[in-house]
């Protein structure tokens, strides 16, 4: 269960990573 866990948690983290660096493309389209 301890192994599924942190798997669920390394999956969220990436979703995250993923969501910010789209949000920082978009913002350094706009300041460019």
């Amino acid at each position: 269960m301890r192994k599924i866990r942190r798997k669920q948690m390394a999956e969220r983290r990436l979703e995250r990573i993923k969501k910010l660096q789209k949000e920082a493309r978009k913002a350094a389209r706009k300041n460019n």
